[in-house]
């Protein structure tokens, strides 16, 4: 299974799915111009290592994100259900927030029910 890793700009996230640590992360800003285009490559990476996926023993996810917008929003909840399909019982998400902004914090509860 070959590792994803996206580098990280002004609007877009930086993304790592790293299969030999199990650690798979989405942090910084998330806003790109079209969030279906961009997040792409990351569900084409699914459908190629999604039974490997499947075989690990647990996934650790952490979403460290500054800022995000709707649609990216609409893309990051679809990669949590992805990987809830894929792995069901051995998902750990860590979900990062300012204290400050609640917006996020709302987000994460949210998606949590």
């Amino acid at each position: 299974m070959k590792d994803l890793r996206i580098e990280g700009t002004k609007y877009t996230p930086e993304i790592i799915f790293d299969c030999t640590n199990k650690h798979f992360s989405i942090s910084g800003n998330s806003r790109p111009e079209n969030a279906d285009a961009f997040f792409k490559e990351v569900f084409n990476w699914f459908e190629i290592n999604g039974e490997e996926v499947m075989k690990l023993d647990a996934v650790g996810l952490i979403i460290d994100l500054e800022y995000f917008n709707s649609s990216s929003s609409k893309q990051i909840l679809n990669i949590l259900y992805k990987l809830e399909y894929l792995n069901p019982n051995n998902t750990v998400i860590k979900w990062y927030y300012d204290d400050e902004d609640e917006r996020i914090l709302d987000t994460g509860k949210g998606i949590q029910k």
